[in-house]
């Protein structure tokens, strides 16, 4: 790997790390607890995904990994706006939800 394309894969390790530390607190703080096995195992799927990424992925294709991560040319706006509000409200309402529903039973 070349010296751009290394430093655009360490910075996806980077951001991975950080959304799934994220997306554990946001999931946990809902669930008002860290005893639920569910929570656990929903978390670990989601790094084992990130794991598998950053093994198969990242060393034998870095420049699918680098064309994953950013917004094709020629997008409309309403499309980037759309884009941003499905991948970060959606999956933050479903993290939220979820810890409620242990918390309280729904």
């Amino acid at each position: 790997m070349d010296k751009p394309v290394n430093k655009i894969v360490l910075s996806w390790i980077s951001k991975a790390i950080l959304s799934k530390a994220i997306f554990g607190i946001i999931l946990f703080l809902s669930a008002g607890t860290l005893h639920w096995l569910m929570g656990w195992i929903y978390l670990a799927l989601y790094l084992l995904f990130d794991i598998a990424t950053a093994l198969l992925v990242a060393p034998r294709h870095p420049e699918l990994l680098i064309e994953r991560t950013r917004l094709g040319q020629n997008v409309k706006a309403w499309d980037k706006i759309l884009v941003r509000l499905a991948a970060g409200y959606g999956p933050l309402a479903i993290w939220v939800v979820s810890g409620l529903q242990y918390r309280y039973g729904w």
